[in-house]
């Protein structure tokens, strides 16, 4: 039998190994999330708006208690964000009274029974779908009990002259082409769906005489953007329709003074 303070060499180098497996294993779990996070900026969708290369590494090599800290606010934020939200949405109260056969005491029987408190509240989102509706204005007309004088109301104002489609109509088109992508044929579709006859055709002259409406708002704004000192542009390219042949352009997202 060996005395306890027999030197065993193997037992330390064993130690040494146990340690470098660790510094190696450590070393590894670093270089997978610096891997991924090049994976994802070099192979990942343009359009998506991601952090840095260099913020990814700083978040792969940082500890975990910083990561726990940084999702725990990013948490909260969201949260704030949502309940935010929340509160801006239009809200509708729609009362639910107990049933008549249901107004006893499930304890005595008795019937004399009061509200307590404000009752319990249950919060539900729904939908309420859009609709499209046919305005006929009607403008009076008063005639003088000489016969000689006639008085009309002003006419309602319309984007168009004898145009049959309201200012509301025309921003829906323009919102919903441009904001949500949606193509005019699908467009029309779903306005043929809200009981209103509609064409592709005539959803595109709709679109170019918003357009044209709105021509003296987007001369301003590219005067605007050209007298900035710095524009942030959006990267992804956009098909421009040109007399001749269609160009490529790309989105500006907003001018930045210095």
């Amino acid at each position: 039998m060996l005395p306890q303070n027999h030197f065993c060499p193997w037992r330390e180098e064993a130690e040494e190994l146990k340690a470098e497996v660790g510094r190696i294993g450590g070393e590894l779990d670093t270089l997978k999330g610096q891997m991924a996070a090049l994976q994802r900026h070099v192979f990942g969708r343009k359009t998506e708006r991601m952090p840095s290369v260099a913020s990814e590494l700083r978040q792969a090599a940082a500890s975990p208690a910083s990561k726990a800290a940084r999702d725990e606010a990013a948490l909260r934020t969201r949260r704030e964000r949502a309940a935010h939200k929340a509160e801006e949405a239009p809200s509708r109260e729609v009362r639910h009274p107990v049933p008549p056969e249901a107004r006893h005491c499930p304890a005595c029987g008795s019937d004399d029974l009061k509200p307590l408190g404000e009752g319990r509240r249950t919060v539900v989102y729904e939908y309420v779908p859009a609709f499209f509706e046919r305005q006929v204005h009607v403008q009076e007309v008063l005639a003088c009990a000489c016969g000689q004088g006639v008085v009309t109301a002003p006419a309602p104002p319309k984007v168009v002259d004898r145009g049959e489609y309201g200012p509301g109509f025309l921003a829906h088109v323009v919102t919903s082409k441009c904001a949500d992508a949606m193509p005019l044929h699908r467009l029309a579709q779903r306005i043929e769906r809200g009981r209103v006859p509609m064409s592709r055709s005539t959803l595109t002259d709709l679109f170019h005489e918003a357009a044209s409406v709105l021509l003296p708002l987007s001369s301003h704004l590219l005067q605007v953007i050209a007298a900035a000192e710095v524009v942030w542009a959006d990267e992804t390219p956009v098909r421009v329709l040109d007399v001749k042949k269609t160009k490529q352009g790309y989105l500006c997202n907003r001018p930045v003074w210095a």
